[in-house]
């Protein structure tokens, strides 16, 4: 991998980055999704989720000597992160509907749906052809 600056790797960064800023900040009217027993779960869930979102993009544009694995557990990594970019906007935009749904919901969300399109980007940007020109039909 080059390291070279992409959008797509950017926007992953940033989406994992929103997704731990809304972690802390109150999710309902009463705790953030660090204040309560099960929250507590789902605070360290969306910790882990914004390291790997933030950690993998900076350590492939910033450290490319660094080798990471192809795929982890069949997926490639972009595919990964599109995954659980996925699930977090599932998982706040659900909720976002909830009596009494704070900030942090429409955030988690927010960062989850711009790490799912900076993973799509980074996807669709390693399979583009090598020569640079347009893809030969078949």
């Amino acid at each position: 991998m080059n390291n070279q600056i992409r959008p797509g790797a950017l926007a992953i960064a940033g989406g994992g980055a929103l997704i731990l800023i809304a972690s802390f900040i109150d999710w309902f009217v009463i705790f953030s999704a660090w204040e309560n027993r099960i929250f507590g779960l789902v605070g360290l869930l969306l910790l882990l989720v914004a390291a790997i979102l933030i950690a993998v993009p900076l350590i492939r544009m910033f450290a490319p000597q660094v080798s990471l694995p192809e795929r982890v557990v069949g997926f490639t990594l972009n595919q990964l992160m599109l995954a659980l970019g996925f699930a977090v906007f599932v998982f706040g935009f659900s909720w976002m509907f909830a009596d009494g749904s704070e900030f942090g919901c429409i955030l988690a969300w927010i960062g989850g749906a711009v790490a799912v399109a900076g993973a799509f980007l980074e996807d669709k940007a390693g399979a583009a052809p090598v020569s640079g020109g347009p893809a030969r039909p078949f």
